[in-house]
């Protein structure tokens, strides 16, 4: 019997249903791994595209940040940069460059011979602005300015009717900046800012250092004199000469700047000498040391006033020099900047008001370009020292000798003797004389003859004339009075003989004080200084009294010339302790277009208050900076580009260091930052690593740059 075959057919369809099911499951695993791969490669493209967005945004910031000087420094602000990626697809990007400074960044600091500040302004006073200028402006500035005032009761720090601009360089104050459009163009600020920058040269006057001053002692100045009628002795060239030294002849400087002066000797030009073997001219200008009453105004309105190497014009040439000088102030320069000029100190009131047309240029000590110390044209003086006085014993020989002499310290010499009555021949010592009887009067007088020999520069306070004498009476009484009679005395001088008392029958020595009754002044007796000691009798003629004389002599207090610190109204807030403005300015400057005025070295007067009048475009150029209590400028006209302060190759700052964060579409991660230094060609310092060796100015390094996720 035969099995019949298994069918297979059964077996066939498993195996169908197993596929099916297999691939049933496959086909949407695999769905879903393509779809994945297309989110991926989306995202992919995404990430992509905003890492180049960011890229773009960052170099583009950094492109920015280079041709922006104030772009990254410390403590200024850095606005955000966005830019906007469109796509086709719609699916464009925002990028938002947040830009910030690493703390200590493109600090300004002080050159080795610049001031920080082109403007610098240190006073403090209430109702005091720092800058304060009026007119079309704007008013400009090449390099940074700043002010301590303002800050009490909102008074600010720095107004002006006018714009600010300083060029892209930092501005700011304690007190708020006031400008029409209540903001500084061009410039970064920090107006308000409550913080006070301390004067750079301290708070006395420094005696080592950047900011120390040329003249640091008395002895630094050799005492001058300019005679009150200078007129003759000017040259052929017109040039007056003034050697480096200590000056305090008003009158006679005033002849030569002053149209007004009654003495005025005609259009010259003042020549202020740089020191021997091109060393810097030290001047010290002090107008009311001998006169107190003196206003110390030194008024400049004709002529030229040079100070340094001439450039371009003779001092000895056959004509007059005048015109050259006036057409070089202004243009190509009458003094050598290549070469030392001069360094004018002032002390106590004196102060310059320069009016046109006369015409003003200064060239300070020459530096090099890494050569420390500040070039300063003009110093006011901070602290003073004590005058020195001393008391001088006149010599005892007459003929060889003087009244008093310079220098102090003379040993104490016996008096003056009394020749012999009748002239003929020297009395022994101890000799007397006696007086010469007329009427009811006897009288002795002593002649001392007194050569001029007091030191230039000396003023003399006061001085002592002691007489030794002795009176008789034939009964007593009839001596009713005794006078004693000086001449000879200094201008101005009068004596006190009311301690002049009759001594009968013994020696006495009585003194006549002798003071100043009006100004003081440097000088002794030019002619013979005589004494006359008169007994007048009580009721009758004839010889019932009787007086000798034994000797004279003469002590003179002096005092010579000392530094002495800015004081005065150009000192004090404008208006206060009855200080006109026409008192309250150290520098007073107002050319009305028809004048220059180059100051070429740093004006330092921290104490002092400085004007300007820019009227019809006056160039009044402060080229090296200024530090000054408080500027007041008017008439600022609307010139481009008219910049009274700057500074040399503009300000220095330390190296700038800026970080580069980049935000798309205002996500809270950044996805790129970076970091970079803008190499500044001014920095001085000698820690830079080679991250900015052999750089352009500006030439950005990239440190560090990060890809966020």
């Amino acid at each position: 019997m035969s099995r019949a075959r298994p069918s297979e057919s059964g077996a066939s369809l498993v195996l169908v249903l197993v596929l099916v099911l297999v691939f049933g499951l496959l086909v949407p695993v695999l769905g879903q791994l393509g779809s994945a791969s297309n989110v991926a490669t989306h995202v992919v493209k995404g990430q992509r595209f905003d890492e180049q967005s960011a890229a773009s945004s960052v170099q583009a910031a950094i492109a920015w940040a280079r041709t922006t000087d104030a772009a990254g420094r410390d403590n200024v602000a850095c606005p955000d940069l966005t830019t906007k990626f469109p796509r086709d697809d719609g699916y464009g990007r925002t990028v938002t460059v947040h830009c910030r400074a690493i703390p200590g960044s493109g600090r300004l600091q002080e050159g080795p011979n610049t001031p920080t500040y082109a403007l610098q302004t240190t006073g403090t006073g209430s109702d005091e602005i720092g800058i304060d200028v009026t007119g079309a402006g704007p008013f400009s500035t090449v390099g940074p300015a700043w002010s301590n005032s303002g800050g009490q009761d909102g008074d600010p720090a720095i107004f002006t009717s006018a714009n600010l601009d300083d060029h892209a360089d930092l501005v700011g104050g304690v007190g708020p900046c006031s400008t029409p459009s209540g903001q500084v163009f061009g410039a970064p600020d920090l107006c308000n800012s409550g913080v006070a920058i301390p004067d750079p040269g301290g708070t006395g006057d420094p005696t080592g250092g950047k900011w120390a001053s040329s003249v640091q002692s008395i002895d630094d100045v050799p005492l001058r004199s300019v005679p009150d009628d200078p007129c003759p002795t000017i040259p052929a060239s017109r040039v007056y000469a003034l050697q480096p030294g200590y000056y305090h002849d008003g009158p006679g400087l005033e002849a030569l700047t002053n149209r007004n002066a009654p003495n005025f000797c005609g259009d010259t030009v003042l020549w202020l000498e740089p020191g021997p073997g091109n060393t810097v001219g030290r001047f010290y200008f002090d107008l009311s040391f001998f006169d107190p009453s003196f206003d110390a105004t030194w008024p400049m309105n004709a002529g030229a006033i040079v100070g340094g190497a001439p450039s371009g014009w003779a001092p000895d040439a056959a004509t007059s020099q005048v015109d050259a000088v006036r057409g070089l102030i202004g243009g190509e320069g009458s003094c050598n900047k290549a070469r030392n000029g001069v360094e004018l100190v002032f002390g106590d009131r004196t102060r310059i008001r320069l009016r046109e047309p006369a015409e003003l240029e200064l060239c300070p000590v020459a530096r090099g370009a890494t050569e420390v110390g500040q070039a300063i044209s003009i110093y006011g003086r901070k602290t003073g020292d004590a005058p020195r006085t001393t008391v001088s014993t006149a010599p005892s020989a007459v003929a060889s000798g003087g009244w008093f002499s310079w220098p102090p310290g003379l040993p104490a010499v016996d008096p003056l003797r009394i020749p012999d009555c009748d002239g003929a021949a020297p009395c022994a010592s101890g000799s007397s004389m006696a007086g010469t009887l007329s009427g009811r009067q006897v009288a002795g007088t002593i002649t001392m003859a007194v050569p001029y020999q007091v030191e230039t520069g000396v003023r003399l306070d006061a001085f002592t004339i002691a007489v030794r004498h002795r009176e008789s009476e034939a009964t007593t009484g009839d001596l009713a009075a005794l006078t004693l009679t000086l001449g000879g005395l200094p201008a101005g001088y009068t004596c006190d003989v009311s301690a002049v008392q009759p001594s009968i029958g013994a020696w006495r020595t009585d003194n006549a004080t002798c003071t100043a009754s009006d100004a003081p002044t440097n000088g002794a007796p030019s002619t013979d200084f005589t004494a006359t000691l008169t007994a007048t009798n009580a009721n009758r003629d004839g010889a019932l009294s009787g007086v000798e004389l034994d000797s004279l002599k003469a002590d003179a207090t002096f005092t010579r010339p000392a530094l002495r610190a800015q004081a005065g109204c150009i000192v004090v807030p404008e208006g206060r302790d009855g200080c006109t403005p026409d008192q309250s300015h150290f520098l007073d400057l107002s050319a009305r277009g028809k004048a220059s005025v180059s100051i070429w070295g740093t004006v330092y007067a921290p104490r002092a208050r400085v004007y300007a009048d820019f009227q019809d475009q006056s160039p009044i150029r402060f080229a090296r900076g200024a530090v000054v209590r408080s500027f007041a400028g008017v008439g600022l006209p609307s010139v481009p580009g008219l910049a009274a302060f700057s500074l040399p190759n503009r300000s220095s700052y330390a190296d700038r260091y800026v970080s580069f964060e980049a935000f798309v579409d205002g996500r809270s991660l950044p996805t790129l930052e970076a970091r970079v230094y803008f190499c500044e060609s001014l920095t001085p310092d000698g820690d830079r690593g080679d991250r900015c060796l052999q750089q352009p100015p500006a030439a950005p390094r990239i440190t560090t740059w990060q890809v966020g996720r």
